[in-house]
């Protein structure tokens, strides 16, 4: 992170780039937060969240970035998955999803093709959520078998 001071405003600036998308941590550190803070406003404050189900040896993640403002609505930068197989066999044709009630109409970013090799991968982009309950879901791809499945919900708003 790079601070430029102008004056009475201090901007921090955090850079952002593929290479970080694609190796998001495994859970939210309260370290690597980042803050805007300008004369006479409240601090915009950048935070990620990772959580997790498991069913039949896999493990799903969800990571979300999101920014949570002074005042006003919440916004997610980004919405990545990763899963792992464990001793499980089988492709990269999971489902993984992610709804989120707290926009209308609701927010679902979807994929039937999810990769199952334990790295990270881009799900879903930006948007402003207010209050409303988010969660996902994980169909893992077994081989030759019935497909594991996990879900959750999450809460109103963002931690």
């Amino acid at each position: 992170m790079r601070v430029m001071r102008r004056g009475a405003t201090v901007a921090a600036v955090v850079a952002l780039s593929g290479g970080l998308l694609a190796s998001a941590p495994a859970r939210a550190v309260p370290a690597a937060h980042s803050a805007t803070v300008q004369e006479g406003a409240a601090a915009a404050v950048s935070k990620g969240m990772t959580r997790q189900c498991s069913k039949g040896g896999f493990t799903g993640y969800i990571y979300v970035n999101y920014t949570i403002p002074g005042s006003g609505p919440q916004k997610v930068n980004w919405v990545q998955y990763k899963i792992t197989k464990g001793r499980n066999h089988g492709g990269n044709k999971a489902d993984v999803m992610w709804t989120d009630a707290g926009t209308l109409p609701r927010q679902v970013y979807k994929t039937a093709r999810a990769k199952q090799d334990g790295q990270w991968h881009r799900l879903g982009g930006a948007y402003t959520r207010g209050s409303g309950s988010y969660g996902f879901s994980f169909i893992f791809d077994k081989s030759n078998a019935g497909d594991p499945k996990c879900s959750k919900a999450l809460g109103t708003r963002l931690p």
